[in-house]
């Protein structure tokens, strides 16, 4: 964390824009863990953020993962055209789609309607 403090002091001292990209539902993420990212992220001299859910890309460590605990693999059946275009499961957080949406729309809030933003 104070690496990435550092390196955006760094940024704004050379008058360079800075982009933060977050990610939710991640490994391990809870309501509690994204609100102190959402502390974080208000403390940082960001320019801009982006915000996303996470999801399992084709032939990745979250792809294998999804496979292993769903006994589905969505990229292949997809590409066959065996699945329709859809929210992929996510078995390595226990927040629902709905919770990520309501994080990722809070975490927007919270950092573009400060005042000083």
């Amino acid at each position: 964390m104070e690496r990435i403090k550092k390196a955006l002091e760094l940024t704004k001292k050379h008058q360079i824009k800075s982009l933060g990209f977050l990610m939710v539902g991640q490994i391990g993420d809870t309501k509690e863990s994204l609100e102190k990212t959402i502390e974080f992220v208000k403390e940082l001299p960001l320019d801009y953020i982006q915000v996303c859910r996470t999801i399992p890309k084709p032939k990745s460590g979250l792809d294998s993962m999804t496979i292993k605990e769903t006994d589905k693999d969505y990229w292949r059946d997809y590409v066959l055209s065996k699945e329709a275009e859809r929210r992929i499961e996510t078995p390595w957080t226990r927040l629902t789609e709905e919770e990520k949406l309501e994080m990722l729309k809070k975490i927007y809030r919270a950092f573009y309607f400060r005042p000083s933003y």
